[in-house]
C-alpha cells in the first residue's frame, strides 16, 4: 500500500511541476489575471512568436489593442496604446550589470521605485530640467530560457502608472502549457 501511495504522490508531483512549466518563477495562472488585464498568447505571431502567455492591459485600460511586432532589439515588441511599449528578448538576465549601466548614466539621475531581485521600475530625471522618464527592466525565466523585458525608449515618455502596468505585465510572462 505504501508503494502505491508513493508512486501516486510522485505522479501527482510530476504532473504539477509539468503543468507549471517546471519553473518556480512561472506560476501565474489564468485565475490570477488582474482586473484591467487580459491574457495574451504570444505563440500566435509567426516568426516572432514565442511559446508564452502574458497579461496585457485590456482595450479600455490600455486605450488601444495590443500590437505585436519585431522590436528594435530583434525581440518581440508589444504596444498597447501610447503608455505601454515593451520588448521581450532572450538574454543573460544580469540585474547587476543593468543597475551599473543605469548608475553610469552621466545625464540622468535615477531612483528605484521598485527594486526586486528580478524586476526594477525606476524614475530617471535630468536635474533642474524638468525631464522625467519611467523605465522597467524585468528578468523572467521560462523553462530553460531567460527573457529580459524592458520598456522601448523612443519619443514617448511613459507615465508612472503606465510603467507600473508594463512591470506587472512583464512579471506575468509564463510558459504556454500545451494541452
Amino acid at each position: 500500500m505504501k508503494k502505491l501511495f508513493f508512486a501516486l504522490a510522485i505522479a501527482i508531483s510530476t504532473l504539477f511541476l509539468y503543468s507549471c512549466g517546471g519553473n518556480e518563477e512561472s506560476t501565474t495562472t489564468t485565475a490570477e489575471i488582474p482586473q484591467g488585464m487580459v491574457e495574451y498568447d504570444l505563440s500566435e505571431h509567426g516568426h516572432i512568436g514565442m511559446p508564452c502567455l502574458i497579461n496585457l492591459p485590456d482595450e479600455e485600460t490600455g486605450k488601444g489593442i495590443p500590437q505585436v511586432m519585431e522590436g528594435p532589439m530583434g525581440g518581440t515588441q508589444i504596444v498597447v496604446g501610447k503608455d505601454f511599449n515593451i520588448e521581450i528578448v532572450v538574454g543573460d538576465g544580469d540585474m547587476n550589470q543593468k543597475k551599473a549601466d543605469i548608475g553610469a548614466d552621466a545625464v540622468f539621475k535615477s531612483t528605484y521605485l521598485v527594486d526586486e531581485p528580478t524586476a526594477i521600475l525606476y524614475k530617471s530625471e535630468i536635474p533642474d530640467a524638468g525631464v522625467v522618464q519611467y523605465h522597467i527592466y524585468v528578468i523572467v525565466k521560462v523553462g530553460n530560457v531567460t527573457y529580459e523585458i524592458e520598456d522601448v525608449r523612443g519619443e514617448e515618455n511613459y507615465s508612472e502608472e503606465g510603467a507600473k502596468r508594463m512591470l506587472e505585465a512583464a512579471k506575468s510572462l509564463r510558459a504556454k502549457v500545451q494541452a
